[in-house]
């Protein structure tokens, strides 16, 4: 029973060092799920941006998919997500009468050490011109 209690205790002792002890192994659990959670809204933002852009009018007769419809919002822009900036990028798509449309939403995640660096998500579509009414 000693051999068996100073052999779990050595193991136990192991793993606490290797992952930087049971604090260390909560305050990394925590900063992955805020990690994912601010994936999981900047893909929201990126996705609603995404739907704003695919309303603009893109037909034979007029062009609105324009960059300046969509102006670059930085942190604090966003209402209700100050940690956040967004941008769209419009260029021409791979074929005529198409264009290529790319959301970034970028966020700095929270670290053990305070803030980490800024991480992005990008939502990338193509649109083709709508034949006119």
């Amino acid at each position: 029973m000693f051999i068996l209690t100073v052999a779990l205790l050595g193991i136990a002792g192991a793993l606490a060092l290797q992952s930087g002890g049971v604090a260390g192994g909560i305050t990394f659990g925590l900063a992955a799920i805020n990690r994912s959670h601010l994936i999981t809204t900047a893909t929201a933002l990126a996705q609603a941006m995404a739907e704003s852009v695919k309303q603009a009018t893109y037909t034979d007769k007029a062009d609105n998919l324009v960059a300046r419809r969509f102006p670059d919002e930085d942190y604090g822009a966003i209402p209700g997500f100050p940690a956040f900036r967004r941008s769209v990028m419009i260029e021409p798509g791979p074929d005529t009468g198409t264009k290529r449309i790319t959301v970034t939403v970028s966020f700095r995640p929270t670290t053990t050490t305070g803030m980490g660096q800024e991480e992005q998500v990008q939502l990338g579509l193509i649109l083709a011109r709508r034949p006119s009414p």
